[in-house]
């Protein structure tokens, strides 16, 4: 397994991973203060095929405290969070104390805390079932989103002149961006 930690710091939270005793790849996951987190790690957690940890934290908000979640991907050596994605969305109650298991088959069962903000009452205990689609994330690292070419997006051109035959591909992505805007970009070679 992989040694991560994570830290408050300038009143965001941190994650940094441990390769040959050594802290790599710090960044900054949540830029808010948060309260309590949570983190897991699952062989399926993404896509129900792929390795990932999902991180869950409390988090002020106008009139109450939500929980958040986000989620991470390994790739090109390092790790790769997505945007932060509402759990909790309460107009007056208090979610709180996260905590996390994956499934075997991939997903996250998150339960919490949850009190009315107005109530001296006991919190009563909540779960959430999170499945990960890595498609309905939004990714702060591009890097960590698989961005490969197929042998279906590859042309094969001969020129019966010259005899040459050439090879080039032409590919796509699109991401949502959230608010109706979508980030999109070609690449092609020949």
């Amino acid at each position: 397994g992989i040694l991560n930690a994570f830290w408050y710091r300038n009143t965001g939270l941190w994650h940094a991973r441990n390769q040959g005793g050594q802290w790599v790849d710090a960044q900054q996951v949540v830029t808010n203060l948060v309260g309590s987190i949570a983190v897991a790690s699952g062989a399926k957690l993404i896509d129900s095929t792929s390795p990932g940890m999902i991180l869950v934290w409390s988090q002020s908000t106008s009139n109450n405290i939500e929980l958040f979640y986000s989620v991470a991907k390994f790739a090109g050596g390092k790790y790769g969070w997505s945007n932060p994605t509402a759990l909790t969305s309460d107009l007056s109650a208090q979610n709180t104390s996260p905590a996390i298991a994956v499934r075997n088959d991939g997903t996250a069962v998150i339960t919490y805390l949850k009190q009315a903000s107005q109530s001296h009452d006991d919190a009563d205990v909540y779960y959430s079932v999170v499945n990960i689609v890595s498609g309905d994330l939004l990714w702060k690292d591009f890097s960590a989103v698989p961005m490969l070419v197929s042998p279906r997006d590859i042309t094969r051109t001969y020129d019966p002149v010259t005899g040459k035959l050439s090879f080039g591909f032409e590919k796509t992505w699109s991401f949502d961006m959230g608010g109706g805007e979508e980030l999109s970009f070609k690449a092609s070679a020949t």
